[in-house]
């Protein structure tokens, strides 16, 4: 097996750490796995893994209240879908780069940041689509372990598991030197209890229906000025969509948030109507 004293001869700057914290402002570790020399510690890339999916699969209670409910089989399928995150951060991170590999565990989110730049479209990353692994050695030793697949399924399989399980959708975040995937533990209903009093007036509109004119949204305001303020912050955060132009303008939930997953039958219907 790779030890730490080969992968540094190769990566400098290889590290692996995965954080446990309440809130990322917090300065305190709950607790650590990271690369090391020290004897508890992985020294390489497949035993990290294995530590970290074995710490996920305590940390992950058996069931979770989500929206007010609930969810008896939250465990099997959150974990799977932290697997297949885990599983492309490691695949595909940069290890040439001097930032490091970074999974975070916090009370509402899980965060997977590996350097480098993502290989597909955001799109192509949530849709079935061919594999592009930087380290094409590092994934096949994932497939050989029945833990990755060719069919380049992993961000897919992660949007279906938490679609349903009724969560925000994932976050995707790209730069040219890192990528960083959000899963979170929260549907939307408990998002708007972090929201700006403003724009919780506002979303509390479309809780109850799916599509909204800008007048029957500002009837809550006291003025038309911070009413456009919190729809632009709910449409910024990925909650609202606008659809259509000047007296059609209509304003929906987004397709990707938990609440609209309730009606997501009758979702592109609904569009229809709204925009003909």
């Amino acid at each position: 097996m790779v030890s730490i004293n080969s992968i540094l001869d190769v990566y400098p700057s290889f590290m692996l750490d995965f954080i446990v914290k309440n809130k990322a402002s917090d300065v305190d570790y709950l607790d650590r796995i990271y690369t090391s020399w020290g004897d508890e510690n992985p020294d390489n890339i497949f035993s990290f893994f294995q530590k970290v999916m074995n710490k996920v699969d305590t940390l992950t209670p058996d069931t979770f209240e989500l929206n007010g409910l609930t969810r008896k089989n939250w465990k099997n399928s959150f974990v799977r879908a932290v697997r297949e995150a885990m599983v492309n951060c490691l695949t595909h991170a940069d290890y040439h780069s001097r930032l490091v590999v970074q999974i975070s565990w916090f009370d509402k989110r899980v965060v997977f940041q590996n350097p480098g730049e993502l290989l597909v479209t955001k799109e192509e990353f949530f849709s079935k689509t061919d594999s592009k692994p930087r380290n094409a050695l590092v994934f096949q030793a994932f497939v050989q372990a029945r833990l990755g697949e060719h069919t380049g399924s992993g961000g897919y399989r992660i949007l279906n598991v938490m679609s349903k399980l009724n969560t925000k959708h994932p976050d995707l975040e790209v730069t040219p030197q890192k990528t960083i995937l959000t899963i979170w533990k929260i549907g939307d209903d408990t998002v708007l209890h972090d929201l700006p009093e403003n724009e919780q007036v506002a979303y509390q509109v479309f809780m109850t229906k799916m599509s909204a004119t800008f007048k029957e949204i500002a009837v809550n305001f006291s003025n038309e000025y911070e009413c456009r303020k919190a729809l632009k912050g709910l449409i910024d955060k990925g909650l609202v969509i606008q659809v259509g132009k000047g007296r059609a303008t209509k304003y929906l939930i987004s397709p990707k948030s938990s609440t609209a997953q309730k009606y997501m039958y009758n979702y592109a219907e609904m569009i229809k109507n709204v925009i003909f």
